[in-house]
């Protein structure tokens, strides 16, 4: 069940795309839609429960190079939207919701097939090619999940994906998810609205503290370094002694020390990061 494009409330305002219904309960909040490969990434930019969002991608799937593990082999290229380029000796590929994605000649055989086989690595037009999964990582305006998932304190996602046929159609297919949307609430909260302008006074407001606990932190992180380059010093200074019996007694105290320390300066830089 399809309807037109949602009303401005929404804040979907342009772009196209479709809305899917839930047959079982067509009165409630839309939470799927389908929209063209070339306007996908304005989902991100207009849906009111996801503007804002500290979206994390915390899975993907890409049918672009064989999955051995499964005996697939790939279906579909893929080059980045018109407006970007491709990062020439890049170690790892930037994936993106507009992605621009084709059929090669296997993702051709594999949409002529109107079913599912029972055969290992044979594809239909109904098999998911290709897929991108967000979650919320949680803010102040989020309900905390009972158990955090990808290290995400929030029960928001969206999901992004898109089959042989939709690779063909030229679409892509946007589902969110998260609290129940047809009560008083948001997808992050089954009892606060998602108010971005709320959210973004509480950061500045905070901010100033914030500020001040990193630099705490980072003079903690300082003074570390201090103590390793120190205790390297020292170490190198023990190992002079001619005796191998001492000397090879100092080697355990040089291996568990140096490396505890650089665990904490790392734990400690990533959260001064994650403060700021």
């Amino acid at each position: 069940m399809e309807l037109p494009p949602l009303p401005s409330s929404y804040g979907l305002t342009s772009g196209t795309f479709r809305v899917r219904l839930d047959p079982s309960n067509p009165v409630a909040r839309p939470s799927s839609f389908v929209y063209a490969e070339r306007d996908a990434h304005l989902f991100q930019t207009q849906f009111e429960d996801v503007v804002g969002a500290p979206l994390k991608m915390v899975k993907s799937y890409v049918l672009d190079t064989p999955k051995k593990s499964e005996g697939r082999a790939a279906h579909i290229t893929i080059e980045p939207p018109l407006d970007r380029s491709a990062r020439i000796g890049a170690p790892t590929k930037t994936r993106r919701i507009n992605d621009r994605k084709k059929l090669n000649e296997t993702g051709l055989v594999a949409l002529a097939r109107p079913s599912r086989t029972r055969e290992t690595g044979v594809l239909w037009k109904g098999t998911t090619v290709w897929k991108m999964e967000f979650r919320c990582t949680g803010t102040t305006l989020c309900d905390a999940p009972p158990v955090l998932k990808c290290g995400c304190a929030c029960t928001m996602k969206m999901l992004a994906y898109a089959t042989v046929q939709d690779v063909s159609n030229g679409e892509v297919v946007i589902e969110v998810s998260g609290c129940d949307p047809t009560v008083s609430g948001s997808l992050h909260s089954a009892t606060r609205p998602w108010e971005m302008g709320l959210q973004q006074q509480l950061a500045t407001q905070h901010a100033p503290t914030w500020l001040a606990m990193a630099k705490r932190e980072s003079a903690g992180v300082d003074q570390l370094r201090h103590q390793i380059i120190a205790q390297q010093r020292q170490d190198g200074r023990e190992r002079t002694d001619p005796d191998p019996a001492v000397a090879s007694s100092q080697v355990p105290s040089v291996v568990s020390t140096r490396p505890t320390l650089f665990v904490i300066a790392f734990c400690l830089s990533f959260w001064v990061c994650q403060s700021v």
